[in-house]
């Protein structure tokens, strides 16, 4: 096996693309919401390199040649180029799939609380499947809709007290009442004990948790849906709501949050968006640092929008979490997109030596205009195309020449900027051979000394 045939086999029209991007998708519906393309990507790439040494065959040595021969064309050649055009196709296709009627909770918000708790408990009981020690999951329709109705209720009853929403607290509140109700749906079960095992297993040990926080989360999004402003012109009103459902959607069990994916919360932060655009004069800010200083505000509001929770600052590490690994800020570039094109559609009145109405609205999101940076039909950037011909066209100019400086000069430019990525090495003279280093390693741009 050799790089060429490898490139063919796994290259973006090759036999294993749709294979891979399968397992990519698989990955994505497991997560629940919210979604994590990078998570995803590093548990396939992860399972595939343990699952190709076991298949490479018993000897050793052969085990690692082949091994090796892959991680080559992954981490130096095309490999990693490749996976990530096919994730990102994935992961479009993904969410292009429609969701199921039997995926979605239709909420009852005039429910009887008790009669509703006793339905779970007594569904989730007969569920218990001593045999093949399964479960009906809370994601089952069968208990999916009462259990969100449960959690709504909940919440319902926070703002009936005047309480701040809090998600993280309904779903723990109905999780205990709903345990504490368990025992009592098996009392006549002959098998109660084992099943009640089954059942605090599904919870502890495997998706209880994270199929109940999919279900909350669509609760919460109703409820939030249902009383929250979202055409408040004020700024710190739109701050102090975002604020407080970033914080108060989130759940401890799981890590999890509801973001900006949300409809109501992503409204909220579009207006924010747009009232940073409509500053006027010198305090007048583009798209970019409009992002920057709109997060910047939330972060900062989380504290007073939580004071006296008790688990403030778990929370507050969720939000920056979600901002800064998993996918926030993405999610924030997206709808602050969205709001932009909104506001340049509806124009304002032009100065002069600025664009008219008319003008505005032919303009594109600055993310569509970032033309080095596009994709090709190949999945590579432009400026990846440009750098591969430039390096082939000035691959063989003299050390020293005008030319073999520029080429080091693009070189270094792109990595410092993050367009490629590097991968460390080192020579050992005595034996002639490059080593390199397991993981890519980025350009700062600083010295280090020794």
């Amino acid at each position: 096996m050799d790089k060429r045939t490898l490139a063919v086999a796994i290259g973006v029209d090759g036999p294993l693309a749709e294979v891979y991007k399968n397992l990519i998708v698989e990955k994505l519906k497991k997560q629940g919401s919210p979604t994590n393309l990078n998570e995803a990507k590093k548990e396939v790439e992860k399972e595939l390199f343990e699952r190709i040494g076991n298949a490479a065959g018993n000897s050793p040595g052969d085990r690692d040649k082949i091994v090796d021969v892959i991680k080559g064309y992954w981490d130096r050649h095309a490999g990693k180029d490749d996976a990530d055009g096919l994730a990102r196709e994935a992961y479009e296709e993904f969410k292009a799939l429609p969701t199921p009627p039997d995926k979605v909770s239709e909420i009852d918000k005039d429910i009887d609380y008790d009669d509703t708790l006793n339905e779970v408990a007594s569904k989730m009981a007969d569920g218990a499947n001593t045999e093949n020690r399964t479960v009906t999951p809370f994601t089952d329709k069968s208990v999916r809709d009462a259990y969100a109705s449960l959690v709504h209720d909940k919440l319902e009853q926070q703002k009936e007290r005047g309480d701040p929403v809090n998600l993280d607290a309904a779903y723990d509140e109905v999780k205990k009442e709903l345990y504490e109700r368990l025992p009592n749906a098996l009392r006549d079960d002959p098998d109660g004990k084992e099943k009640m095992t089954i059942l605090n297993n599904y919870w502890d040990k495997h998706s209880g948790k994270a199929n109940a926080g999919d279900v909350a989360r669509e609760a919460f999004a109703r409820f939030i849906a249902d009383n929250t402003l979202t055409d408040n012109p004020s700024y710190e009103d739109n701050l102090n709501a975002i604020a407080t459902l970033l914080g108060g959607g989130t759940i401890d069990d799981t890590r999890t949050l509801s973001g900006l994916k949300d409809p109501t919360i992503k409204k909220l932060y579009e207006n924010l968006i747009t009232e940073k655009l409509m500053l006027k004069g010198d305090d007048k800010v583009p798209l970019d640092k409009a992002i920057e200083a709109v997060k910047q505000d939330i972060i900062e509001r989380l504290g007073s929008a939580l004071q006296g929770d008790a688990i403030k600052d778990e929370k507050i590490t969720m939000v920056n979490n979600y901002f800064d690994k998993h996918g926030g800020d993405m999610d924030a570039k997206r709808a602050a997109e969205d709001a932009y094109r909104v506001y340049v559609e509806a124009g304002e009145p032009s100065k002069d030596g600025e664009l008219s109405d008319e003008q505005k609205k032919n303009l594109l999101a600055p993310s569509s205009t970032d033309i080095m940076n596009a994709e090709t039909a190949d999945g590579k950037t432009v400026n990846q195309l440009y750098m591969e011909k430039l390096e082939a066209l000035y691959k063989d100019e003299p050390e020293g020449s005008d030319k073999h400086k520029f080429l080091l000069l693009m070189q270094a430019q792109n990595s410092m900027a993050g367009g490629f990525g590097f991968l460390p090495y080192w020579y050992d003279k005595t034996n002639n051979i490059t080593n390199y280093a397991d993981d890519p390693a980025a350009m700062t741009g600083k010295s280090s000394s020794a």
